[in-house]
């Protein structure tokens, strides 16, 4: 999942070597007739530009869509909801950090790890500071 606008920037470089050297193994091919480790090698080059242009859609459609969130019901729900709802209301990692007094950086290693390292005391402000709905029967 893309988190930041450095990754998406990131994510968008390296679809466009993979597009490059998928043209590449496809002039190949015409050239060697298809051997087969050019066809494996194409196959996992159109897998990776496959998952990199939909990690580039999900996090443009959800980019300050202020996209309904479901209420928590689960702890293993929590991290990705932080950060899609960061997302969902269009703050940066830098603009959630100055919300709650943090550098941005924190936010970054958050959300890096999953959370795993966040106090419940941080992410019960987290999740108050992004105004996410917690069932009353969180497991």
């Amino acid at each position: 999942m893309i988190k930041n606008e450095r990754q998406l920037r990131i994510t968008k470089t390296q679809l466009d070597k993979f597009r490059k050297y998928l043209n590449l193994i496809e002039e190949r091919e015409k050239e060697e007739k298809a051997l087969k480790l050019l066809e494996v090698e194409k196959k996992a080059i159109i897998e990776q530009i496959r998952r990199l242009e939909s990690d580039i859609e999900e996090y443009e459609s959800l980019w300050a869509s202020n996209k309904p969130l479901p209420i928590l019901e689960s702890f293993k729900d929590i991290p990705r909801a932080l950060i899609e709802a960061r997302i969902s209301l269009g703050l940066s990692q830098k603009e959630l950090a100055e919300k709650i007094g943090l550098k941005e950086q924190q936010i970054q290693r958050y959300e890096s790890t999953g959370y795993e390292s966040a106090s419940f005391a941080r992410i019960k402000q987290i999740i108050e500071a992004l105004n996410i709905g917690v069932s009353n029967n969180l497991v």
